[in-house]
C-alpha cells in the first residue's frame, strides 16, 4: 500500500515558523520550506519546463510546491532507487539531515529531534484538526 503525503504544514511551522521571507545564511535555506539549492537544482532538473531561481522560493506558491515535491516525490523516489523503504520516518530524516545520509544509515542528532519534533507537531490538536480538514 503506497504510503500518504507528509503533512507539510507542521514541515513549515518547523522550518521557518511560518514566515515565507525566512532565510538560513548557513545553508542558504529559503522561505517556508527552507529549501536549499541543492533541492532546487533538483528541481529544475526534473522540471526543465518550469525552472525556477533560488530567489523564486520567497514566494510561498513556489516554495511550498517545490518543499512538497521534494518530500513527497524526490525523496521516496531516491530510497526505493537504493532499497531503502519508503516510511514517514525516513522522508522526514532526509528532509532534514540529507537523503544521502539516510541511505548510508548515517543519522545526525539533529535530524532526529526533527523528526521529534514532526511527530509531536503532529499529536498537537491544531495540526491533528489541519490534517482531519483535508
Amino acid at each position: 500500500m503506497p504510503l500518504g503525503k507528509v503533512h507539510m504544514p507542521a514541515i513549515w511551522d518547523i522550518e521557518s515558523s511560518g514566515n515565507p521571507k525566512a532565510y538560513n545564511a548557513k545553508e542558504k535555506a529559503v522561505g517556508l520550506g527552507q529549501v536549499r539549492p541543492d533541492v532546487t537544482l533538483d528541481w529544475n532538473r526534473y522540471h526543465p519546463e518550469n525552472p525556477i531561481a533560488h530567489e523564486d522560493l520567497f514566494e510561498p506558491v513556489v516554495n511550498t510546491t517545490v518543499s512538497d515535491w521534494y518530500m513527497n516525490t524526490f525523496i521516496p523516489r531516491a530510497l526505493l532507487q537504493k532499497g531503502i523503504p519508503d516510511t514517514m520516518e525516513n522522508r522526514i530524516l532526509s528532509y532534514n539531515g540529507g537523503v544521502g545520509n539516510v541511505i548510508n544509515g548515517t543519522i545526525s542528532d539533529k535530524a532526529k529531534a526533527y523528526l521529534i519534533k514532526y511527530q509531536t507537531r503532529m499529536a498537537s490538536p491544531r495540526f491533528r484538526a489541519l490534517q482531519r480538514s483535508k
